[in-house]
């Protein structure tokens, strides 16, 4: 008896790489500028043209530090377009969010020289990013905030400058050190993290994805029939949240596909997976807690499917952390 039957839409993606000819160019895709909105600007930082979007307050404090806000896996821009300009009056300075490559509409990069360990798609060529970026738009003082997976990038870029004065979390994507990981599964064996699935076919899939990614052209293809089938659950389905906000479910689904028309999207997404695998997966160490800045919050929903609530308490307690604020509404 199978008591996990496999979704047949998900064997499909899994076999029809192999299927297809070998990949040509894509077609029907632009430049990032030509995508972009009025509020799109772009600075090349480390080679890479890198989209930005800012928000100014309307009442500027003039020794306030300025936000910066990197989005999680799969995020962009898009994901701040609802805090940007409350965030920026609420401190009184300014505030700006920009797209890690390969999210969003920043550059992808098709060539660079160094192999995997240079590549514009690791997490360290992200922290660098990061604090090239706070440079190259005169930052003399910011806070770093990060989301999900923008989480560790933030911690590590938060220590490359006495400039960042501190740091958020929000629903952070962070590693735990082994010891406090082993602590947790002798008090608890479902408090594992990353949360361990024991569905075959997931760790199948996982297994193939590492595998795959790395044949020529059939891992052009497997991310190409991977992310066309998610897109296309995206826009039968939307994007829904249990937040105050008078917005569409396709309408925001359409703001999260917009980077699809995006030249070399599938590439980018390519050598971001190769990059991961590369550096040991999403959650690679982090920093000490003496290397941090002295400020630190944590912002965390205790019913988050995601990233548990849990990751959040352990984090802060590993990194002696003081701040740390979970509500209850946050799904």
């Amino acid at each position: 008896v199978i008591n996990n039957p496999p979704d047949w839409k998900e064997v499909e993606s899994l076999v029809s790489p192999w299927l297809r000819p070998f990949p040509e160019p894509l077609k029907d895709v632009r430049s990032p500028i030509d995508i972009a909105d009025a509020r799109s600007r772009f600075v090349r930082v480390l080679g890479v043209k890198v989209h930005y979007i800012q928000a100014w307050p309307k009442n500027p404090r003039p020794k306030a530090p300025a936000l910066v806000l990197l989005h999680g896996f799969n995020g962009c821009t898009f994901t701040w377009r609802h805090v940007m300009q409350d965030l920026a009056d609420a401190v009184g300075s300014r505030v700006l969010a920009f797209d890690r490559p390969p999210f969003g509409l920043s550059e992808r990069p098709t060539k660079w020289e160094g192999g995997l360990v240079s590549s514009p798609y690791s997490s360290s060529f992200g922290v660098n990013l990061t604090t090239g970026l706070t440079r190259a738009l005169g930052l003399g003082r910011y806070v770093l905030v990060g989301h999900s997976a923008g989480g560790p990038i933030a911690a590590a870029a938060a220590t490359h400058t006495p400039r960042c004065k501190g740091l958020v979390l929000v629903a952070p994507a962070v590693s735990l050190s082994k010891r406090t990981q082993l602590d947790l599964a002798q008090k608890n064996e479902s408090r594992q993290w990353p949360v361990p699935d024991s569905n075959l076919s997931t760790i199948l899939r996982l297994a193939y994805t590492g595998a795959v990614i790395r044949i020529p052209g059939i891992g052009i293809n497997y991310i190409r029939a991977a992310t066309e089938r998610q897109a296309e659950e995206l826009r039968k389905n939307g994007v829904r949240y249990d937040c105050p906000y008078d917005e569409s479910p396709l309408k925001v689904a359409e703001g999260y596909l917009k980077p699809l028309q995006s030249r070399d999207w599938d590439i980018g997404i390519l050598e971001h997976y190769k990059a991961l695998l590369a550096e040991g997966g999403l959650l690679a160490p982090g920093p000490n807690r003496t290397e941090l800045p002295p400020t630190v919050l944590i912002i965390q929903g205790r019913r988050d499917p995601t990233v548990p609530a849990w990751v959040a308490e352990a984090y802060a307690e590993e990194k002696a952390l003081h701040i740390l604020l979970i509500y209850d509404f946050w799904e």
